[in-house]
């Protein structure tokens, strides 16, 4: 599926992709991608950003993603990358600025296990002109910690439990969004909270409730996204549980 990423204001923008500025009629604990739906964030994958989330991977193995954008077709290898949390083909922890990266801990390639449950932080800060410091830790481990040249701009928006491959949607995840939140600096390098993701329920329909914008967010695939209604939270939304090592 090809999406355009220009972007009109803010109305447009909700036009283009679904959105209902609405707000939920309760909070869940997660929301489930089967492998079929997306999220688009609304948000361009670039320098200066960065991303907290909790994530479960409902099946691991091949290559998926949770959080990502890549401004390259795919055809080449060009390493323009933005990829905050991704499940890299035999299941080890993947993160990139620019080219791929494995997450490692004591030189070691950490892999995801299905059905945990996982925080993680990856943070994108420019430290000067001409370069980034990149950073990830997962259950509060740091397995990324490197200074890369070059302030990478996708031109693309990130999605959620896929990739945006030059406007082409890929890499469809199996895996559950306990929260989310992305920051973003501004023109002046001044950081802010541009998402705030909480899964919730609106007329029956599944979907991410972003207090910033006061907006819920939904799948754009055609296919929603699933939860368990068995499983939810009191409407003043439970506080995120850390998940230790």
């Amino acid at each position: 599926m090809r999406r355009s990423v220009l972007t009109i204001g803010f109305l447009a923008f909700c036009c283009a992709t679904g959105l209902m500025a609405e707000t939920p009629d309760k909070f869940i604990r997660y929301v489930e991608a089967t492998g079929q739906q997306a999220v688009d964030t609304g948000i361009v994958g670039r320098y200066g950003m960065r991303a907290e989330m909790q994530v479960e991977w409902m099946a691991v193995g091949g290559d998926t993603a949770f959080l990502d954008a890549r401004g390259d077709d795919g055809t080449s290898e060009n390493n323009t990358r933005i990829m905050f949390c991704h499940n890299g083909g035999e299941a080890p922890i993947g993160v990139a600025y620019g080219a791929f990266q494995y997450g490692k801990y004591g030189g070691a390639t950490c892999k995801w296990e299905k059905d945990r449950i996982y925080s993680m932080t990856t943070d994108l800060t420019v430290t000067n002109a001409t370069e980034v410091l990149c950073q990830s830790w997962v259950d509060g481990i740091q397995l990324w910690n490197e200074v890369k040249s070059g302030l990478i701009d996708t031109g693309y928006n990130l999605y959620i439990f896929a990739c945006n491959l030059h406007g082409d949607t890929v890499y469809h995840s199996k895996s559950r969004c306990y929260w989310l939140k992305i920051w973003q600096d501004d023109a002046n390098g001044v950081r802010h909270l541009v998402r705030d993701f909480r899964p919730c329920l609106k007329d029956g329909r599944v979907g991410l409730y972003d207090a910033v914008s006061e907006t819920i967010f939904y799948s754009f695939t055609g296919t929603d996204l699933a939860y368990d209604m068995n499983d939810d939270v009191p409407d003043d939304m439970a506080t995120p549980t850390w998940i230790p090592a």
